[in-house]
């Protein structure tokens, strides 16, 4: 888990969109927070086992994986702005294999609840809850991290190709 990479990505990311479209970084905190709920939202959507009422509950794996890849800019880019990095590097750890059953709808329910209590004390402890809950549900859902940072990287030069073409 390299997240030393992935906040210095992010880092200008979040540079080029500040200075591109002439924002103030201090305003955009309850934006990146609807941001995050909006693509854990659609991440949940793309898992679609919940949806008990209907035959289509097959993940679909590689949108799912677009849309956490999305939600993991946006958490990157909260530690950035709190200067929660080196604490999120330090705290951060990737989930051992286990032996009993894991209940992904509530990880899911936890997530959002977790980053309803960010946004409420924005602290250290409550970003390194957010964030190791994403990673705790990325493993879940059985993605492998190297996946996802790879799947990051991709997006990531995405981001900027748009951000270069007036998105």
């Amino acid at each position: 888990m390299n997240l030393k990479t992935l906040f210095d990505r992010q880092r200008d990311l979040d540079q080029n969109i500040i200075e591109s479209k002439k924002l103030i970084p201090s305003t955009l905190f309850s934006r990146k927070i609807l941001a995050l709920l909006v693509e854990l939202g659609e991440g949940i959507n793309e898992w679609g086992a919940f949806k008990f009422w209907s035959n289509d509950q097959i993940p679909r794996r590689d949108e799912l994986l677009e849309e956490i890849v999305d939600f993991l800019h946006f958490i990157l880019s909260l530690g950035i702005e709190y200067k929660y990095e080196i604490l999120a590097i330090n705290c951060i750890a990737i989930p051992v294999e286990n032996d009993f059953e894991t209940d992904i709808t509530n990880s899911f329910i936890m997530l959002y609840h977790r980053i309803t209590l960010f946004y409420i004390t924005r602290s250290a402890t409550n970003y390194c809850y957010v964030f190791q809950s994403l990673v705790d549900l990325i493993h879940d859902i059985g993605f492998k991290w190297e996946e996802v940072e790879e799947a990051y990287e991709n997006k990531n030069r995405i981001n900027h190709l748009r951000q270069a073409e007036g998105y």
